[in-house]
């Protein structure tokens, strides 16, 4: 199984769902992730113990700049990379929840005669799943309305998968591993990916407050924070992956971004959440859904 994807944290999730129920249920599939060469999901990937590759990504703006001519190279390289790839596994089927890198990946796949199956997560249809979806043998989506966004012969509602692995968290060792005090109620920031450093220059801005009266768990995104606050209570991390699980047990409440992939699994652990969607894009539709 090749799975494809990534550029922000809430892509890599339902993937990562997918790929922990295959790999306990079957564990002689071989499962392999490609995604970008900056984005968090190297990390995600490799702490779950997947291997992982990158390839180049390009975006696909919709209005006229000059980046569109370098992306249209670096589109190339990337599609010249996935043949590689592809060529070297041959996997059974790809993967993808979405993102940039995975259209050289499914499109490549396409000529190989390699099965593609994509999972559409958000409320709106991204532009990466329509330029995939005529070279996909199987579109999944979340939403009942999205059935209607794509082909009727090859689309199916399936929900968004959750990790399984969020729901072994335990209190008592969030409280351990992060020092928290236990007569304080536990916030939990999840700067997320792209959208990350607005959020965390106003949750920073609003901390002097209230720190005194709570523990602060914050994740901050890869390189979205110049600034770092010492004190007892606060306790901050670009990502958390071995310890993400204990800080959604411990978390009172969450504020987050609305990526459907962190949305999705904080309704499914029912917690008080404080949503934030970035302005102007699909998390605000997201954000109304929830």
């Amino acid at each position: 199984f090749l799975f494809t994807g990534g550029g922000t944290g809430g892509s890599v999730a339902p993937r990562l769902a997918v790929a922990e129920f295959l790999r306990s249920h079957h564990p002689d599939i071989a499962i392999t992730f490609v995604g970008t060469t900056n984005g968090p999901e190297q990390t995600m990937i490799q702490s779950a113990a997947f291997s992982f590759t990158a390839i180049p990504s390009a975006k696909y703006r919709r209005y006229i700049s000059w980046k569109n001519i370098t992306d249209t190279v670096q589109f190339i390289r990337a599609c010249v990379a996935a043949w590689r790839i592809l060529r070297h596994i041959q996997p059974s089927i790809i993967i993808s929840a979405g993102s940039y890198v995975s259209v050289p990946v499914v499109w490549i796949g396409w000529l190989l005669r390699i099965p593609s199956l994509i999972h559409q997560q958000d409320i709106q249809p991204g532009l990466a799943n329509r330029l995939m979806a005529p070279f996909a043998q199987r579109i999944t989506v979340s939403f009942e309305h999205l059935l209607r966004a794509f082909s009727e012969k090859k689309t199916v509602l399936t929900g968004n998968p959750a990790r399984a692995s969020i729901r072994r968290g335990s209190i008592e060792s969030a409280r351990q591993r992060f020092g928290l005090d236990p007569a304080l109620p536990t916030v939990l920031v999840l700067g997320g990916g792209t959208g990350a450093q607005r959020l965390n220059e106003l949750f920073l801005q609003a901390l002097p407050g209230c720190i005194d009266r709570m523990n602060v768990l914050h994740m901050t995104g890869q390189e979205k924070i110049s600034l770092h606050v010492e004190h007892r209570h606060y306790h901050q991390s670009e990502f958390y992956t071995e310890g993400l699980a204990d800080a959604f047990a411990v978390a009172d409440l969450v504020i987050s971004r609305a990526g459907l992939g962190t949305l999705t699994e904080l309704s499914a652990l029912e917690k008080a959440t404080i949503v934030i969607p970035m302005p102007n894009t699909h998390q605000v539709a997201n954000a109304k859904f929830f």
